[in-house]
């Protein structure tokens, strides 16, 4: 992008011959402004009055002879032209302790540099512990930030009710104001130390406490090589109001730690403002988030290392185009990552598309939900309509205690969502989670309805898992009426403690599921030393617990089994039910198994029942009006049984040119 620059010369040139030379340099394309003390002053003539003081290059020094940081500050807001603020090297590891209010950017072509050495470290450190403001706000264009220790005000030292009216309390912030401009760009953010926040965000007045506005922009920011630790936020990018936009941002190589009420990184197409209430619609973010490192932070039964979501909290409309690459999210307490169309009440028809490729998701803890990355259309109270599109390409997730991967259109009370997601070529192992270790994709999961999902899963490798492999299920627990069409074609499953694969139509849960539907490929797959089934595949299983609450009716599953390995199962090989276990009736299930090659496994190779009967770990269903059909064909299998199984239920599925194994 372009950068505008004003190359002085003529008068201009003249000025700076007979202008003081305390604290100033005069290059023929840029002023460079010397900070000379570490005292927070402003001496007449200089004054914060108005929103970016009085005072210009030409009042240096002030009345004491010195040049203040902010004195340097006041002075490029208000003098055309390139600047630059450096620091006398006397000042070499000072520290600047504000007492007025927040350091604001507002002239435009100024470079803040604390780096008087050339080593790439901070050596200034500006203590802005305590401000109830942002230390240092970036409102106009072409500014570089660099190379600062900023401490931002501790909000653990303040209540509840601050923390949250006072969301934008930053170490350093981009975003734009009416008073200034409603577009900034081409702003950097580099090579700072921040105990706190760093805060990209459009539609949040600086100057009024982050009070929604509208029609702003963000063009061309860039977050790079910062290290930020949280008190409680980290790295944030958001649009409050209406019609806000941030385009073009970049973070990248960042580090975020500590922080311990939202993720270390989190980015919200639209966010309902907390301060006033004001819902986020018809905002938009694209950006690049690469060779970051979070790590450490503490969001228990949450996202702890990065969150990404079109629409939060009464949000409509909201769009982010996301590519997350190369990054590390480790040793979280809390899910390592989640890219989200929508969350919470009230957001609908929000938009993501998000490709992530490649990073490490190691280490996290999450117990019983994701470990590693989530993808989700919309999730939580009501939310509705949203959308997310998603590649999950290459990454490597291991150690986690969670699931190494989940994608699904719905969670927790949300309909009519959808979730198109590829998953490919990634490493998933000794992940831990009893329902799903390795990848969960399904519709609606807890009290969803009438969402759709469409997943491949290719050319995944999960290996050495404390929990099953792969897992479809187009409704689960008080979900109705979702669909899912899954393709999974190519994956290597080895040495986990559960099935290689399942594919459901509803699970009840604890609930009803009824109504739901899948379509599933199961293609050329390898599964081998998986436990109770290698592949299996029902039409609605009620629960596994004897409570009758839990029910699964009128459930539908196409499935094609075809040219797969599954071998040393502890349990049957592939296993087929149209009513899984306890009360399940009226599921259909329509089958074709060819080519596979199904052998020494533990049990039945190939079993194929109407109603689940007699398997040794499970319960038997307890409903009728289930019927599986279908084919067995040219498959490799010493075993192959097909019976209608609980009575009431039925079995047609035809068998032949099927051989023993060797």
């Amino acid at each position: 992008m372009n950068r505008k620059r004003l190359i002085r010369g003529g008068a201009a040139g003249a000025l700076f011959l007979w202008m003081p030379l305390w604290g100033i340099a005069s290059p023929a394309a840029a002023a460079t402004i010397v900070v000379t003390t570490n005292q927070d002053v402003e001496d007449p003539p200089f004054n914060t009055g108005g929103l970016c003081g009085a005072g210009t290059i030409s009042n240096l020094p002030g009345a004491d002879g010195k040049v203040s940081l902010r004195e340097a500050i006041i002075a490029a807001n208000n003098t055309p032209g390139v600047k630059t603020i450096t620091f006398a090297s006397s000042l070499g590891g000072s520290t600047i302790t504000l007492t007025g209010n927040s350091l604001v950017l507002c002239g435009g072509h100024t470079t803040l540099n604390g780096d008087m050495n050339g080593d790439g470290i901070p050596d200034i450190t500006v203590d802005g512990l305590a401000l109830t403001s942002d230390v240092i706000d970036v409102v106009s264009s072409h500014n570089t930030v660099k190379n600062l220790l900023v401490l931002a005000p501790n909000l653990a030292s303040f209540t509840n009710a601050f923390i949250v009216t006072n969301l934008g309390v930053a170490g350093i912030a981009v975003g734009p104001t009416p008073a200034v401009a409603t577009t900034v760009m081409d702003n950097t953010i580099a090579h700072n130390e921040v105990h706190g926040a760093i805060i990209v965000a459009a539609g949040g007045d600086v100057f009024n406490n982050r009070h929604s506005i509208n029609a702003t922009t963000i063009k061309h920011a860039i977050v790079q090589d910062n290290t930020v630790t949280g008190n409680p936020f980290g790295l944030l990018a958001f649009n409050f109001g209406e019609h806000n936009g941030i385009t073009d941002l970049t973070l990248v190589g960042n580090t975020v730690s500590g922080t311990t009420a939202l993720p270390g990184i989190l980015v919200a197409g639209g966010w309902q403002n907390p301060l006033d209430g004001i819902g986020a619609n018809d905002n938009r973010i694209d950006l690049v988030i690469k060779e970051n490192i979070s790590s450490g932070n503490n969001v228990p039964g949450d996202i702890a290392g990065m969150d990404i979501l079109s629409g939060l909290f009464l949000s409509s409309h909201n769009q982010v185009v996301a590519q997350v690459l190369n990054n590390t999210f480790t040793d979280n307490f809390g899910a390592g990552m989640s890219a989200t169309a929508a969350a919470e009440a009230g957001s609908s028809d929000n938009y993501l598309d998000a490709m992530i490729w490649r990073n490490t998701v190691s280490g996290n803890s999450n117990p019983g939900g994701p470990g590693g990355i989530e993808v989700l259309g919309g999730a939580v109270d009501g939310s509705s309509g949203n959308h997310v599109t998603a590649t999950v390409v290459e990454n490597t997730i291991t150690d986690n205690n969670g699931s190494g991967i989940q994608a699904r259109a719905a969670l927790f009370n949300g309909s009519h969502n959808r979730a198109d997601v590829l998953i490919r070529g990634n490493t998933i192992t000794r992940n831990s989670n009893p329902a799903v270790a390795g990848i969960s994709v399904g519709g609606g999961l807890i009290d969803s309805s009438d969402n759709q999902t469409t997943a491949d899963l290719l050319e995944n490798t999960i290996s050495s898992n404390n929990g099953p492999a792969i897992s479809t299920v187009a409704g689960f627990f008080n979900s109705f009426h979702n669909q899912a069409e899954v393709r999974i074609r190519g994956n290597t499953m080895e040495n986990n403690a559960g099935f290689g694969i399942a594919a459901f139509g509803g699970f009840g849960g604890g609930s009803e599921s009824s109504g739901n539907s899948l379509e599933v490929h199961i293609e050329r797959n390898r599964v081998k030393n998986a436990v109770l089934f290698g592949i299996w595949t029902s039409g609605g299983i009620g629960g596994l617990s004897g409570v009758p609450t839990e029910v699964a009716n009128a459930n539908q599953v196409n499935a094609v089994i075809t040219d797969n390995t599954v071998t040393g199962t502890f349990g049957e090989g592939v296993h087929l039910d149209a009513g899984g276990s306890e009360t399940a009736n009226d599921n259909a299930v329509a089958v074709t198994v060819r080519r596979n090659t199904v052998c020494g496994n533990i049990f039945t190779d190939i079993h194929a029942q109407g109603g689940l009967l007699d398997n040794p770990f499970l319960p038997n269903n307890a409903g009728t009006g289930n019927t599986l059909e279908g084919a067995i064909v040219k498959n490799t299998a010493s075993t192959v049984v097909v019976e209608n199984g609980v009575a009431g239920n039925l079995a047609t599925v035809s068998q032949f040119h099927n051989v023993q194994c060797p």
